[in-house]
């Protein structure tokens, strides 16, 4: 059964480590979690912890979050998932490892990681937007939902198995700051035709109709050793209703008019996607 509140952090604490000042954390006052200085972090009942108080701008919409949260539960996206398990597991095992998703959004993926490594695996989902956590973990479950900024991940060095960084920006640095030393990143970025029906669609809105991953991959292998490169591509049919959310969750359609869009032959979908599994050099 999973926990909420501070308990749920209670066996973790040693894992974390202040973004501010990066001394340890303890629960006190069963509510709340305190470092040496003061630094004070309240857990929400639902069991996540807002790390970034401060942050009050949004940059994407709940409802980004929440379509995306449909395509993910209508299955669109279970074979990348895999793939990305599967991947990471060739190279920490599967043996009680701690598991960070930086970028989670809604958490589909930091839920599926959990779900594939099992109860022994300690998994971090951490986003810098307050409405994807609220809703990833609504329900409750046993990842441990953070809201934070990449750039201040609250861990300790040297604590974690794996990264996952998935559609999501990354900060190499701090990815390499809480990592053991053999530690890997997986990265998935959109392939070259990832959404491609509706990149032809909005064409003569977007700044380039055409899409590669080079560009990430070259900024990946400027930080990290490639030592494995998967792809998954699959086409799904697609309802009227499912091609609505895939027109808001994607940040390609920002500033595109969507009502001049012509959808009426939009009847299937590509997910179209490269993973990247990457070592530190040296």
């Amino acid at each position: 059964m999973s926990e909420s509140g501070i308990r749920k952090f209670e066996k973790i604490a040693p894992l974390l480590g202040c973004p501010l000042c990066g001394n340890a954390l303890a629960p006190q006052n069963g509510a709340s979690l305190v470092c040496a200085r003061g630094h004070c972090f309240d857990v929400a009942k639902k069991g996540y912890v807002n790390f970034a108080p401060q942050k009050k701008h949004r940059m994407y919409e709940a409802a980004l979050f929440e379509s995306r949260q449909r395509a993910f539960l209508a299955g669109f996206y279970e074979t990348p998932l895999q793939a990305l398990c599967e991947a990471a597991a060739r190279y920490i095992g599967t043996t009680a490892p701690v598991l960070v998703d930086a970028g989670c959004g809604e958490g589909y993926y930091a839920l599926g990681i959990r779900r594939f490594f099992g109860e022994e695996a300690e998994v971090f989902g951490l986003d810098i937007e307050k409405d994807a956590i609220h809703l990833a973990a609504r329900g409750g479950n046993d990842v441990k939902w953070l809201v934070a900024d990449l750039s201040r991940i609250p861990l300790k060095d040297g604590c974690v198995d794996a990264v996952f960084n998935i559609f999501s920006p990354a900060n190499y640095a701090e990815f390499r700051r809480v990592l053991k030393q053999n530690g890997i990143v997986v990265k998935a970025v959109p392939g070259e035709h990832y959404l491609t029906e509706i990149r032809q669609a909005a064409a003569e809105q977007l700044k380039s109709s055409a899409y590669s991953p080079a560009r990430v991959a070259d900024h990946f292998e400027g930080y990290l050793s490639t030592v494995e490169r998967v792809r998954v591509k699959n086409t799904f049919p697609l309802t009227r209703e499912q091609l609505f959310d895939f027109l808001t969750l994607t940040p390609m359609m920002f500033g595109v008019d969507k009502a001049k869009l012509k959808t009426e032959d939009i009847h299937e979908i590509t997910i179209d996607v490269e993973i990247l599994v990457g070592v530190y050099r040296g």
